[in-house]
């Protein structure tokens, strides 16, 4: 969670303050705190409630450009939202900002040429006010207070569908934003690869600001609706005799059928009244003589019936949707019957709403190659959607009821026709059976690998997230031929060879996403600890941290300044003088190089970018110092300047003072005495073996973030324990026990303390290394910086495990020092490295 508000001179600006400098005057950030955020939290379903730390209420395209630069610079997660119409919810979350576009509601006509531009603020009503006016339409939506930029990224079908097909067949060009900033257009020929994927899926691939659209001559249309009760035989032949003539009617006739209100009902809405008047009375004719009602069946302007169901679809409501574009025939009709009739008692109750709708589709909808946009379903007649609402507040558990109910028919009606049981992505829902990529059935492949392209990071995940898929994009690996014939995969499982302690699941893995088979654990928060409690409680210190590194292997301490004397400024100098060092000529940098074969356990020296390690190309510059480099009678031969040598010899000096509280704390939590800590403390860490490592991430060019490498990829440290202080811009990720990763977020002058290979050796397994890495920003032009401090045994040294191990597994044998860490450091520098 951000801070919002600075508190005098305590904090002297929030991110929040910052990302409020970078809007305009038009536009306006909401935040946690102020009067109008509780409101501004809502959306039209009112069963979502999330508090994300901030809205941004854009008032044009550089607000919209300068907050996904912001939430890039500072490491926080971007919700889009227009009209708000998200079924489930993913145009607001529970952290990061949400950028809002519903003030920027501009509308241009060309009537001459029949073109529309509007920006992404619009709702169907404005855009259909405004072409009425020219006696023209686009084909959107059945209600019209929903937003037009979800429902045409998403297909968008509406009443004019089948006479004029999707919207984003009407679709000329989309202007936006990718998730660095960069502002695109896409149309047929300007980047036609990202307006393809735009149709369909363009909810996962860029923030669109303004829309361009065919427009259609259309400004009314004949529409009427017939329905009989269910208690009624008739009812059925209703829905049966709209079922047949939906089947060969004109493209200008849509026939809807509903169940609802305890009635079948159909609707229709037509262009050509004469050309279809033959079936537009046989199904009135029909309802009236089976006593049956029929409303309307008139014309109207076509503004009207776009605004007919909006009172059925209100805000504030609680809304689940399930939707599949199954074959829909007599049985799958009778089965649906039969599910209406099996709906929770909860939605017999006043104020809730259950409806099963049939929406007629083919006609110019099918007109097209499954290929041709990003929306696959072209051969598609009818879609099913079982809609259901209730008032909100309403009981918990009979929400969960009417959900359960509504899943259960869902899976009834798919397992009819399993091979066509698609989703259209704009009525998902949030269940893990909606969010699969296969929603675009044949195009799902291309859009993992334009996903690659445009937002290699997944910024933006729409209503169905699609995975990047990094190691498809052809042309860019930037993996050596070797590693490229073995597979990252085979790579990972080749270093078990090597390994010093057991590691059950190694996962080397591609950047974030690319795998495509990974989870994210997005509510875990890292154990932090007050620094202070050493002082005042050692032995409630010793259980928390002893706690954390055996859960998870990490943990956050704060107030560490007291004992380093380092604070959240300092470490921006810090910062400053790794950017600093960096910056030096390559020529100048090559003279330092890790030497092989090695001169010490702990290879020192620079690493170039993507040298870092030998199996997978980490995006990243290193510089690993250990004890000889501070030593100023040698230290020109580690250094190109003697100012950085003394100002990270200070910073060392400084961070080594943690060294022996936090030993002390881990050991007791092991169950040492207190003569035994002293001895172990006094013998192996006082003082401790070390080494400095600066890191420099540059800019990461689009082909290699495209090509599955990451800044850091998943790797254990070969330490006893790592000290590291918080970066700037943060990026960490870490691998649970359950196998889902999670981000690391530590405040500013905060320290992180991991555990390495040398202390899962020692505890038999007890405290585990655990598996991290950097992620790639979707910012790719942020550097980043660390400078971890990482602990070790001596060379010399004996690692002698402390505690027996857990259960049936056997105990590790004493091991020397260097020969266990070179042992293990061959997987990363090649066979032969533990030779000198």
């Amino acid at each position: 969670m951000l801070p919002v508000h600075s508190l005098g001179n305590a904090v002297s600006e929030t991110p929040i303050d910052r990302l409020r400098s970078r809007i305009s005057p038009r536009g306006s950030v909401v935040a946690r705190g102020d009067a109008s955020y509780k409101e501004s939290c809502h959306i039209w379903n009112g069963d979502i409630t999330k508090c994300p730390d901030g809205i941004v209420y854009a008032g044009g395209e550089s607000d919209v450009q300068n907050a996904l630069r912001w939430a890039r610079s500072e490491g926080q997660s971007v919700s889009l939202r227009s009209g708000g119409h998200s079924i489930p919810g993913r145009c607001i979350d529970d952290k990061g900002i949400v950028i809002d576009t519903s003030r920027m509601k501009h509308i241009s006509i060309d009537p001459d040429n029949r073109i529309a531009t509007a920006e992404a603020g619009c709702l169907l009503r404005d855009l259909d006010w405004e072409t009425s006016l020219h006696g023209c339409a686009v084909p959107a939506g059945t209600v019209s207070h929903t937003g037009i930029a979800g429902l045409t990224l998403g297909g968008g079908w509406g009443w004019l569908s089948r006479s004029h097909g999707l919207t984003i067949d009407s679709l000329l060009s989309v202007t936006g934003f990718l998730a660095d900033g960069t502002k695109v257009v896409a149309s047929s020929s300007q980047n036609p690869d990202l307006f393809w994927a735009v149709r369909g899926a363009g909810q996962c691939f860029l923030a669109v600001t303004q829309f361009t659209y065919r427009l259609h001559p259309v400004s009314s249309v004949f529409q009427g609706t017939a329905s009989i009760p269910l208690d009624n035989p008739s009812s059925v032949q209703l829905l049966k005799k709209a079922l047949k003539l939906s089947q060969n009617c004109p493209n200008e006739l849509s026939i809807n059928s509903y169940i609802a209100n305890n009635k079948a009902m159909v609707s229709l809405c037509c262009t050509d009244p004469e050309g279809c008047f033959d079936i537009i009375e046989e199904i009135r004719l029909f309802a009236t003589d089976s006593g049956g009602e029929t409303q309307n069946f008139k014309e109207i302007p076509y503004v009207d019936m776009q605004r007919g169901s909006d009172t059925l679809a209100p805000h504030g409501k609680g809304y689940y949707v399930k939707s599949s574009m199954v074959s829909y025939t007599e049985d799958v009709l009778h089965l649906l019957l039969k599910l209406y009739q099996e709906r929770p008692d909860f939605l017999h109750e006043e104020g809730t709403s259950q409806v099963i709708g049939i929406t007629h589709l083919g006609g110019e909808v099918n007109n097209r190659a499954c290929d041709e946009t990003a929306w696959c379903n072209r051969e598609t007649s009818h879609t099913i959607e079982i809609i259901s609402s209730w008032p909100v507040p309403s009981p918990s558990d009979q929400i969960e009821q009417t959900k359960n109910w509504a899943r259960s028919a869902f899976s009834s009606i798919t397992s009819k026709d399993p091979q066509k049981a698609e989703i259209y992505s704009n009525f998902a829902s949030s269940d893990p059976s909606d969010q699969k990529v296969a929603s675009w059935g044949c195009n799902a492949p291309r859009l993992q690998r334009l996903k690659a392209k445009y937002d290699p990071t997944n910024v933006f995940r729409g209503n169905v997230s699609i995975t990047p898929d990094c190691k498809a994009v052809e042309g860019t690996s930037v993996f050596d031929e070797k590693a490229k014939e073995k597979g990252i995969h085979e790579n990972s499982h080749s270093t078990l060879a090597f390994e010093g302690v057991r590691k059950e699941d190694i996962k080397y893995l591609y950047s974030e996403g690319a795998s495509g088979e990974e989870v994210f654990n997005e509510d875990f928060e890292i154990e932090t600890i007050d620094f202070k409690l050493f002082m005042t409680n050692k032995r409630e210190f010793s259980d928390k941290l002893g706690k954390a590194m055996e859960d998870t292997g990490f943990c956050v301490l704060r107030n560490c300044h007291e004992l380093t004397g380092y604070t959240a400024s300092d470490y921006e100098r810090v910062d400053a003088e790794i950017r600093s060092l960096f910056q030096s000529t390559v020529s100048t940098k090559q003279k330092y190089a890790a030497s092989r074969p090695r001169t010490a356990s702990v290879n020192q020296g620079y690493f170039g970018h993507k040298q870092t390690s030998g199996i997978h190309p980490d995006l990243v510059e290193g510089w690993v110092f250990s004890s000889p480099a501070f030593d100023p009678s040698v230290a020109h031969n580690y250094w190109p300047d003697s100012e950085p040598a003394e100002f990270f010899k200070e910073y060392v000096a400084s961070h080594l003072k943690l060294v022996s509280p936090l030993t002390q704390a881990v050991l007791t939590y092991l169950g040492l005495s207190s003569s035994e800590v002293e001895a172990w403390c006094s013998e192996r860490v006082c003082p401790p073996q070390h080494a400095l490592r600066l890191n420099y991430y540059p800019p990461v060019s689009r082909e290699d973030a495209a090509s599955g490498a990451g800044r850091l990829l998943g790797h254990e440290d070969v330490t006893l324990f790592t000290i590291l202080p918080a970066p700037k811009v943060e990026g960490l990720q870490i691998l649970l026990k359950d196998g889902s990763w999670a981000r690391v977020r530590s405040p500013p002058g905060s320290i992180i303390i991991n555990t390495g290979d040398y202390m899962q050796r020692l505890t038999n397994d007890r405290l585990r290394s655990t598996t991290h890495r950097v992620a790639t920003p979707s910012d790719l032009s942020q550097v980043r910086t660390s400078s971890p401090i990482n602990i070790y045994l001596w060379e010399e040294q004996i690692i002698d495990p402390l505690v027996p191990p857990t259960g049936t597994k056997t105990p590790y044998p004493p091991v020397k020092a260097i020969n266990f860490h070179t042992s293990i450091t061959e997987k990363f520098y090649g066979e032969g490295y533990k030779e000198p």
